[in-house]
């Protein structure tokens, strides 16, 4: 009983820690009331800045871009997952832009070093090892870079504890039954918030499984085992059932364009510049010098945990697999052969990077651990410690990314439209809607129809065509996920509008629907157009089914939940 309440202590203690820490880690972005827009930040914050719109006029969902992304109608939404970025757009709603932005990177960062405690502590059955991983894992190099503009990745992250322990668990826990729902959450979680990471989950699954049936490590009754994996497979599809659909909808087959495939040798780094960088902070962010690390323990770990990982054959394999992933992020890796294999999908091989991190942190913890276990220092003592050690690597780290935005003055930007991308900014609370005159560095044109690339200058530039002539067609937002035109015509005649088109498009002309003509450049066409004045709104209706398996998708969490709780009462009234 003692054991329990003990852990029970140790556990507020903890989460309490973790607050302190996520605060720790938006405090003096918060005092310098900056963000330092470069990268990906305007993609995501454009994405962020519309769903705040919408939600303004009191639609829930979003589908297209009405008032961001130069009214093109792009369906980032669709196939970008934006669930965990709503609780941003939420804190938009009740405060200043950059405070939201911080408040929902705090939360996030709680959120992940929760998960990972948890995660950590289920595996190891350990409290303290369990905050030793989740302080080296959630405060290493380059998920702090991640965290100031690769925000799909960087939600990733947290995520990934819940899948790595729910496959460990199924495949290689012969105790436990329940594993495969575990790992159906945390793939569901991982659809939620950034396509290409299940992508590169799924790989590191299938090698591992591959490497595990020649080495003799996986003694499975198969039919039991895959009668678990189906489960969860059925399981993940219930879950993420919404987003399947409007994937499969409008993207499967329909010709749609995403982020350049491919890997571009210049952006992968090499072991040197990789091990350079990791001794050091994030250093030249937004230059061409790659600003990649792992951070000052990892890189330590990686050449130091050998000695540690190889006396017991689990932690060998977690440490080999960590050191593998982060050796296939570099140049040593044949990515000038492989990068337009489908390897290429991943696009930067930097990305392993976050599935080295996780494996080297746990065997990190292991080691951090076993000395604190040896120099027999008190509870109290070896936890400040640690997190004076949290707080050293996140100062580390930071230190540089904290003296640019104190230091630069927030950046003078254009009041009126432009069809310029967004520099490097400094912006504050002044200056952040104009950010959004600007077209989005990366990502302005990706989900576009393949046709539409050609013309997306065109579109960006709002310039359509009317009876075959090229004319700018002035496209306005007066309502969530509709877009409105008025054209007027010296005679009958058809136009193709400056607006993509999707399998879901929807078109009313004078108050009266029409069925969607999709012309060759991927954009809206409309064959037949009166003479005179033309009211034309142009939205995007997933249809019914969508809700419905959002109503499905929602009772399979609630039953997860009630099983939960149903699960831990039975447990207490046993005990």
């Amino acid at each position: 009983m003692k054991t329990e309440v003990r852990e029970r202590k140790d556990n507020i203690i903890y989460l309490f820690l973790f607050f302190l820490m996520s605060f720790v880690t938006v405090l003096p972005f918060l005092h310098y009331g900056k963000i330092f827009a470069v990268s990906d930040w305007s993609f995501h914050a454009s994405r962020v800045e519309q769903i705040y719109r919408n939600l303004k006029e009191g639609q829930f969902f979003t589908f297209i871009a009405t008032s961001t992304f130069n009214h093109s109608g792009v369906g980032s939404f669709l196939f970008y997952p934006t669930v965990f970025i709503y609780p941003w757009a939420f804190f938009r709603l009740v405060m200043q832009p950059v405070s939201a932005f911080y408040c929902w990177y705090f939360l996030v960062t709680f959120g992940s070093f929760v998960v990972s405690y948890y995660c950590m502590k289920r595996y190891s059955k350990d409290s303290q090892m369990s905050f030793i991983f989740s302080l080296i894992y959630i405060l290493n190099n380059y998920r702090l870079y991640l965290g100031h503009a690769v925000f799909g990745e960087f939600i990733a992250t947290g995520i990934l504890p819940i899948v790595f322990l729910g496959f460990y668990e199924t495949f290689f826990d012969q105790n436990n039954k329940y594993g495969w729902v575990l790992l159906a959450v945390g793939m569901a979680l991982i659809t939620y918030s950034h396509l290409v990471s299940l992508i590169i989950i799924i790989e590191i699954f299938t090698i591992i499984l591959f490497a595990s049936c020649f080495i003799g490590r996986i003694n499975i009754n198969f039919i039991y085992k895959w009668k678990q994996i189906s489960a969860s497979i059925g399981l993940w599809f219930l879950l993420s059932l919404p987003l399947i659909y409007l994937f499969i909808t409008n993207y499967i087959g329909k010709n749609i364009s995403a982020a350049s495939f491919g890997v571009n040798p210049a952006l992968v780094p090499s072991l040197a510049l990789l091990v350079s960088n990791s001794f050091k902070g994030i250093d030249n962010y937004g230059s061409p010098q790659l600003p990649y690390g792992i951070g000052l323990i990892l890189i330590l770990t990686l050449f130091l945990g050998w000695y540690k990982a190889k006396k017991n054959k689990k932690d060998l394999y977690i440490y080999l697999l960590g050191a593998l992933l982060l050796l296939v992020a570099t140049n040593l890796f044949p990515w000038n052969l492989l990068k337009l294999s489908p390897f290429g999908i991943i696009q930067l091989p930097i990305r392993y990077l976050s599935y080295s991190c996780l494996f080297l942190s746990v065997i990190a913890s292991e080691i951090i651990h076993s000395i604190l276990k040896k120099t027999r220092l008190s509870w109290i003592l070896s936890t400040c410690l640690l997190v004076l050690v949290g707080v050293s690597l996140f100062s580390l780290s930071e230190s540089k990314y904290i003296s640019l935005v104190r230091s630069n003055p927030v950046s003078l930007l254009s009041k009126k439209s432009t069809l310029t991308p967004l520099p490097p900014s400094y912006i504050d609370n002044r200056n952040y809607e104009d950010q959004f005159n600007y077209t989005v560095v990366y990502g302005e044109t990706d989900y576009f129809p393949k046709a539409a690339q050609k013309y997306a200058n065109n579109i960006v530039n709002q310039i359509g065509y009317v009876n075959g002539e090229r004319k700018r067609i002035s496209v306005n937002d007066n309502e969530p996920n509709k877009l409105f035109i008025r054209l007027k015509l010296n005679k009958r005649g058809n136009s193709i509008l400056p607006i993509v088109a999707y399998r879901s498009t929807i078109i009313s002309i004078n108050g009266k629907n029409q069925y969607l003509s999709e012309s060759k450049q991927g954009m809206v066409y409309l064959p037949h157009l009166r003479k005179g004045i033309n009211d034309i709104t142009v939205g995007f209706n997933p249809g019914i089914v969508f809700y419905a398996l959002i109503i499905i998708s929602i009772t399979t969490w609630l039953v997860l939940l009630l099983g939960v709780i149903c699960k831990k009462v039975r447990n207490d009234v046993i005990e």
